[in-house]
């Protein structure tokens, strides 16, 4: 994935695109909304981040990627 390698890279902003795209396209995917807000986090978009993040735990209470980055 495109967005794993910008992202291992430190190219947060040119990950964001590729992200905001694909959660208009696959909006119930826990696993985008996640990494959308991980990004989101890098860039230093805290509300953004905490935004994807509940809505991936309103999903899935126990998804973990999102329980630990949240920091609960």
């Amino acid at each position: 994935m495109q967005v794993r390698l910008l992202m291992a890279e430190g190219q947060f902003n040119k990950a964001l695109p590729f992200l905001t795209e694909l959660v208009t396209r696959i909006p119930d995917s826990v696993f985008v909304r996640a990494t959308l807000g991980e990004v989101y986090f890098r860039l230093a978009q805290q509300t953004d981040a905490r935004r994807q993040w509940s809505i991936v735990l309103d999903k899935q209470p126990y998804y973990v990627p999102a329980l630990v980055l949240m920091g609960t």
